[in-house]
């Protein structure tokens, strides 16, 4: 197997181990905005249909699209339509995940045909606001489609979200339950664990600053989320944000990596 060809497979491991999920594609980032939050802070995610779809329920009409660069040549895609306060529908987004080209092997290490690895998902959300402004409620179905070479499965996904704005105290309360569903490999169907997410937010009186702490549950493993989003002005934003997955990345060498380990 050549060099790039380990990379990749150590950086899919990686995912693998470092989520926890049932499905890493299910936790995999799509966006600048998700990798700048390290996958947290429900109200702020450029991909609130996956996270927090009650987030969607007032946003305007548009489009938008991404591309994000891995390590090893793995890319992500991601296209989303918003056709605005015209109906229940309020987001339709497409996700690709391109691993690459791998070499492969036999057991005796003689080169055989080479494959590709890829995943494809498909997701639309609904939501609701109330009258008040003040409670938003959303749902998103998605199709995940992944292949590995002639391997494939399917998995069709499920995800709910509430929300509670207090202005006097200038809170967001967010609750999540995410990528509950069932996944389906050869001719046999199993049940997604799914995970839960809550997110309290304040944002700060004298600054253009919201702050953050959010939890994650999957799998019987919690992961704890940290960060802020700086609105300099409509145009731009400066965001941060790390989690308690920093703790096994960390090489704990003393290096930057352990300054930077699952930080945005």
């Amino acid at each position: 197997m050549c060099a790039i060809d380990k990379l990749k497979l150590t950086v899919l491991l990686f995912l693998s181990l470092v989520t926890g999920a049932d499905l890493p594609a299910l936790q995999q980032w799509y966006s600048v905005s998700s990798l700048a939050l390290a996958g947290g802070g429900l109200f702020y995610s450029g991909e609130a249909d996956r996270f927090n779809p009650a987030a969607t329920a007032d946003r305007g009409r548009g489009f938008e699209s991404s591309v994000l660069n891995y390590p090893a040549g793995i890319q992500a895609y991601r296209a989303a339509w918003y056709p605005g306060n015209t109906g229940p529908l309020t987001s339709v987004t497409i996700r690709y995940m391109d691993y690459g080209d791998f070499t492969g092997l036999d057991d005796e290490g003689n080169p055989t045909n080479d494959f590709s690895a890829a995943d494809t998902w498909i997701q639309a959300a609904a939501a609701r606001q109330s009258a008040s402004g003040h409670s938003a409620w959303g749902l998103s179905t998605g199709f995940l489609s992944n292949t590995i070479g002639d391997l494939s499965y399917r998995a069709f996904i499920l995800t709910g979200s509430a929300m509670i704005r207090l202005d006097s105290s200038r809170i967001k309360i967010g609750v999540a339950v995410q990528n509950f569903g069932w996944v389906q490999s050869s001719s046999s169907w199993r049940q997604l664990p799914g995970q839960v997410e809550i997110t309290l937010s304040r944002a700060l009186a004298h600054l253009p600053l919201d702050l953050y702490l959010d939890g994650r549950w999957v799998a019987g493993r919690s992961t704890y989320g940290l960060g802020g989003v700086f609105q300099i002005n409509p145009m731009l934003q400066f965001m941060i944000g790390t989690s308690s997955n920093r703790l096994l990345q960390m090489p704990g060498d003393g290096s930057v990596a352990d300054i930077i380990a699952d930080t945005g």
